[in-house]
């Protein structure tokens, strides 16, 4: 009875399912660094897979080896000796009730499960789920394998579609991802973004569930709203703000790496044959280099992030002086105003995404007159860039019930999660595998297979 204490202390009882009047013979010890659990249960009424007949005699006993998963700091193996009964009708043997495993598997339940939930976690890996649960990678794998095969979801009213740099192959190094705005869950994900490969994948849906969709964001990708106008007809498409403000800010930088190229120090030979004009020239030179190369991100701060006049100053000993980042942002409007107006610019392209949709033309007219009376490059090049989205930026302020207006903010933050999953595992070469994990991390609703897939199919 000792031993029996013994396992409902380890609550071994409550893991299997098992009553004290269900063991026979139990019996614990530790061999090569290995905690064994040697287990024989009593005898139950069972039937003949066969032919289900009740009458039977025991032929004899096989031990089965399983590998368990009770405590992580230590391996552990059930040693499970199982009757094999013999049917008096049709003479075939059958094993009885194995409460701790799958037929032919040498895993318990329990480890299987273990693993499958650690599976669910963004961070881990294969081989860290393997190493904890005393494993090899390659059998964690092949529990993953087994037990998860995700389909794709349905289309809804509003999806998002993005792309992400995840998974290189023949097709493609870029992922597609197909969003549901309403429940910010992946519909499916498909291994390239290309033209050819999406027509592929959407012939393949009837047209009456792509019908449903009435709204799709996505970004400045021309594919994306090529492929929405033949196979979503009763949808529109809406350019995401975070994308336009993006092409914004690439603008702004080469703007920025422009002026900032005009400073860079010439070669000179003999510095002592230069005036005390020239020496003051190049050392305001230097310093405005020094500002737009080390502090070129406080021109996009804007709002509650931007840099606040009465912050406190800290002492710089490039300038030789007390500045807080506000009076270092002045310092490099002053000697840029080209920057100070782009500057200007980027703040009523902010306004402008601060309104609502039925004034959403209106202004987007008017800040294309503020970039068509701008005659930096850059800006007359971001004009052009919206002129062509025009109708997709506007409709980037409908709203959705119960969710806003509608933007890819939500799928960015799944794009996180799938580039953490490829670079904590150093990437994937099965692109099966691939897709199953990152559908079954990012998914609340997800979930894993009762019984291995290859057994049941």
């Amino acid at each position: 009875m000792n031993d029996l204490q013994n396992l409902n202390n380890f609550t071994m009882l409550r893991m299997f399912n098992l009553e004290e009047k269900n063991i026979k013979e139990f019996k614990v010890y530790h061999q090569d660094g290995i905690l064994n659990i040697d287990i024989t249960l009593n005898p139950k009424k069972e039937c003949c897979n066969l032919c289900g007949h009740d009458a039977y005699t025991i032929k004899g006993y096989v031990n089965k080896k399983l590998l368990h998963s009770t405590f992580t700091n230590q391996k552990c193996v059930i040693n499970y000796k199982a009757r094999r009964y013999k049917c008096r009708l049709c003479n075939k043997t059958f094993y009885e009730h194995n409460p701790f495993a799958f037929d032919g598997m040498r895993l318990t339940m329990n480890t299987v499960y273990n693993v499958l939930c650690d599976l669910r976690k963004v961070t881990e890996t294969f081989s860290s789920v393997a190493e904890r649960y005393h494993l090899s990678p390659t059998s964690v794998v092949s529990i993953f394998d087994n037990y998860v095969d995700i389909g794709r979801s349905q289309f809804s009213e509003v999806i998002c579609i993005d792309e992400v740099y995840a998974f290189k192959s023949y097709q493609g190094k870029y992922v597609c991802v197909l969003l549901d705005f309403k429940t910010q869950e992946i519909i499916d994900l498909l291994p390239s973004r290309k033209k050819a490969d999406l027509y592929s994948y959407l012939r393949t849906i009837p047209k009456k569930e792509r019908s449903k969709v009435k709204l799709i964001s996505m970004d400045m990708w021309r594919t994306y709203r090529d492929v929405a106008q033949v196979f979503f007809p009763e949808a529109v498409c809406a350019v995401d703000k975070f994308h336009v403000l993006q092409e914004f800010s690439r603008k702004f930088s080469r703007v920025r790496v422009m002026e900032m190229n005009k400073y860079k120090k010439p070669e000179v030979e003999n510095d002592a044959t230069l005036t005390e004009l020239q020496k003051e020239m190049m050392y305001r030179d230097e310093i405005n280099y020094y500002l737009l190369k080390k502090f070129n991100w406080l021109l996009f701060k804007m709002g509650d992030k931007a840099p606040k006049p009465d912050a406190r100053r800290r002492y710089n000993q490039r300038l030789k002086g007390h500045y807080n980042l506000y009076e270092l942002r002045e310092l490099i409007f002053k000697a840029n105003p080209v920057l100070l107006e782009v500057f200007n610019i980027q703040s009523k392209l902010y306004k402008f995404y601060e309104g609502k949709y039925s004034e959403a033309e209106e202004k987007f007219n008017d800040f294309i007159e503020v970039l068509k009376k701008s005659n930096i490059h850059g800006m007359t090049d971001f004009m052009n860039t919206l002129l062509q989205w025009k109708r997709e930026i506007i409709n980037s302020f409908m709203e959705v019930d119960g969710k806003g207006k509608v933007t890819n903010a939500i799928i960015e933050n799944r794009n996180k999660a799938i580039k953490t999953i490829k670079r904590n595992s150093n990437g994937y070469k099965n692109w099966n595998r691939f897709r199953n994990r990152v559908m079954y991390v990012v998914n609340k609703s997800a979930t894993h297979y009762l019984y291995p897939i290859k057994s049941s199919s």
